[in-house]
């Protein structure tokens, strides 16, 4: 985790300085399907709101979040003890929260990706958020394969509702289909709506899924709500990009969840205080998430209109 920390601050630290030094030159993303003969990207020069140079700040972000939901999602129990949060004596009880923690980081995950597909690879809005999906399709078969709902005698219903229609959005996505932005609003604002309950209630939530009270801890509850607001971050990338903002507002508007879990764990529901969460680390991740946001969600300048022929 001081690794990752470092490493995060590494790049914002080279983001300021580059912005001083050059003017900064930035991608536009479009969310139609090009022509053959067009790429997706185009460059056109703007500036941030802030010091700091967007085009490094999306990919701190991008790191960030791959470093952060690969571990959390692929190592849940590790990312549990990085976090200095409290352990439940009991073994289901803590296979539960290592569950939700797991949802977070799959969240968290694909948010990456998606970052990773547009600042890194330069590919189309459409396939960015195909390949988002992708990751949540290999969740949903890794826990209906491993049969992790009949460890915890919950109902597969719900994972398998979230498997179609996360098929559905990835097909109509790499095919470009005439429905791709209807897709993704629906889909999108469905997983808002979604994660928004997991946000208010989660212990609801996780009852909702038939998971027992027994099981539910103060530490599994945070979880629930930290992947109701990371999951609510996709939500938001896959609806606004439906509506046509662009790709980079978008990526920032995602960050925007995340930045009000950690102000609500600090100051507001006090999980730090409750789980044992370690606060320093809490309080880093609330400033790198913020001016991830803030550069990108809310540039000083407009982004200069893209026309792309279907």
């Amino acid at each position: 985790m001081r690794v990752l920390v470092f490493a995060s601050f590494v790049l914002l630290v080279t983001g300021v300085a580059h912005a001083k030094k050059s003017k900064t030159t930035f991608l536009v993303h479009t969310t139609k399907k090009p022509s053959s003969a067009l790429k997706q990207l185009q460059m056109i020069s703007r500036g941030g709101a802030g010091p700091l140079d967007p085009a490094l700040v999306a990919k701190a972000g991008t790191v960030a979040a791959l470093s952060h939901g690969f571990l959390s999602s692929q190592a849940p129990e590790t990312s549990i003890k990085l976090y200095k949060m409290k352990k439940s004596e009991d073994e289901t009880s803590s296979a539960v929260a290592e569950y939700w923690a797991r949802v977070f980081g799959t969240g968290c995950l694909a948010t990456g990706v998606a970052g990773f597909c547009l600042f890194f690879k330069n590919t189309s809005t459409n396939t960015a958020v195909g390949w988002m999906n992708v990751v949540w399709i290999a969740e949903h078969l890794r826990g209906l394969l491993s049969q992790e709902d009949k460890k915890f005698s919950t109902n597969p219903a719900g994972r398998t509702i979230w498997l179609v229609l996360g098929t559905i959005l990835a097909h109509a996505c790499f095919t470009n289909a005439d429905y791709v932005d209807t897709a993704m609003k629906t889909i999108g604002g469905l997983t808002s709506l979604a994660c928004s309950y997991m946000v208010i209630d989660p212990k609801g939530a996780a009852a909702m899924y038939e998971f027992k009270e027994k099981d539910i801890t103060p530490e599994t509850l945070a979880f629930v709500r930290c992947a109701g607001f990371h999951v609510l971050g996709n939500g938001i990338f896959t609806v606004t990009l439906g509506l046509g903002v662009e790709s980079t507002k978008a990526f920032g508007l995602a960050f925007i969840a995340a930045v009000v879990q950690i102000f609500s764990f600090l100051f507001v529901t006090n999980e730090c205080d409750t789980c044992g969460i370690d606060v320093p680390s809490m309080i880093f991740w609330l400033l790198f998430d913020s001016a991830v946001a803030a550069t990108l969600a809310l540039p000083a300048a407009k982004a200069l209109p893209v026309s792309v022929k279907k």
